[in-house]
Parts: structure tokens; C-alpha cells; sequence
């Protein structure tokens, strides 16, 4: 079981401070993550938690002493690590779903206050990043389906939905070392 001392609680308040920054929006500005809403007590704490991360656009991850931290996910990561040949054994690269399988829609419900406080569809129409009309022409309709429970903003909601969307599309990789 984790503890109270398990957390870097430093930390969170850093990405907290974060995530209570404003971000524009089409009707002006907002929080850049919030968390809202209610699960029954019958769900499994680890379904409910990765709700929450992705509903907020967050991971768990460790520090250097073992700690637990919540960080904030950005669409364009600074990496961590550089690999060069010597530390690298073996790699394999691949593409992503082929297209045929390949998502090629979007589709998003988030907890929305708007609706009284229900998971709701978001009307993607016409949002570049939401849809490839060429896939849905050539392989048909293959939609994925993002919902986010604790998500309370659309404008929030599709900012996460964008970048799970490009990763479902993603190519792949693993390096040995």
C-alpha cells in the first residue's frame, strides 16, 4: 500500500500549480486540468485512477528516491534520456496500426456540466485533427472512442482526445540496451 510518505509531495504541488494555469480557449480562457465528479463505490480503485489520470491528462511516475509524483502530460515532451549506439544492443521500429485498423476518428464524452453533470458526446465535425476523411473513404469508419469521466470542459477534454488520438495512431519502437 502506498503512504503519505510515499508521495513527492513537492512535487505535486508544483504540477498542481500547472494545472491551475490558464490556457486559452474559444470562448476566452480556463484551468488547464481539472478533476470533477463521482465514481460507485463498486469500481476497482485502479479502473477509477486511470480515469482520473487520463480525464486530467496526467501519469504517475517516480523520482529518483522511489517517491510517487502526478505529472501534468505536455503534447511536445522535453526528453529524459539520450541513447547513442553505444548503449544501444538492438532496436526495431514499426509503424503504427496498418491502416485498415488504424483508428480514423475520434469520438469524445467528457463530465459535462453543461449537461447536468453527465458523460456527453463532443461534437467533433470538422475538426482537422479528428478525423482522416481519406482513411474513412478508403477503409471505412474506424472510430475510437476516448471517454474521460472526471474531465469537466470540453476545451479540455479535446486537448487530451488529441494527443490519445495520435498516439492510438502512432508509430512504434523499441530500443535494447
Amino acid at each position: 500500500d502506498v503512504t503519505f510518505d510515499d508521495i513527492d509531495w513537492a512535487d505535486v504541488a508544483i504540477e498542481a500549480n500547472k494545472a491551475d494555469a490558464l490556457v486559452a480557449t474559444r470562448t476566452g480562457t480556463e484551468k488547464r486540468s481539472r478533476c470533477w465528479g463521482f465514481w460507485q463505490s463498486e469500481q476497482k480503485r485502479g479502473d477509477v485512477m486511470r480515469q482520473a489520470l487520463d480525464s486530467t491528462g496526467t501519469e504517475i511516475s517516480q523520482n529518483e528516491e522511489g517517491k510517487f509524483r502526478i505529472r501534468l502530460i505536455d503534447d511536445v515532451r522535453t526528453g529524459t534520456l539520450t541513447f547513442t549506439d553505444r548503449h544501444i544492443t538492438s532496436y526495431t521500429l514499426g509503424s503504427g496500426p496498418e491502416a485498415p485498423e488504424r483508428p480514423n476518428r475520434c469520438r469524445l464524452s467528457y463530465y459535462s456540466p453543461e449537461r447536468n453533470y453527465s458523460l456527453s458526446d463532443i461534437d467533433l465535425t470538422g475538426i482537422p485533427w479528428a478525423e482522416v476523411p481519406s482513411e474513412v473513404a478508403a477503409y471505412g469508419d474506424k472510430p475510437t472512442d476516448i471517454e474521460l469521466p472526471f474531465c469537466p470542459s470540453a476545451s479540455q477534454g479535446q486537448r487530451i482526445a488529441r494527443r490519445l488520438f495520435a498516439v492510438a495512431r502512432a508509430d512504434r519502437g523499441v530500443i535494447h540496451t
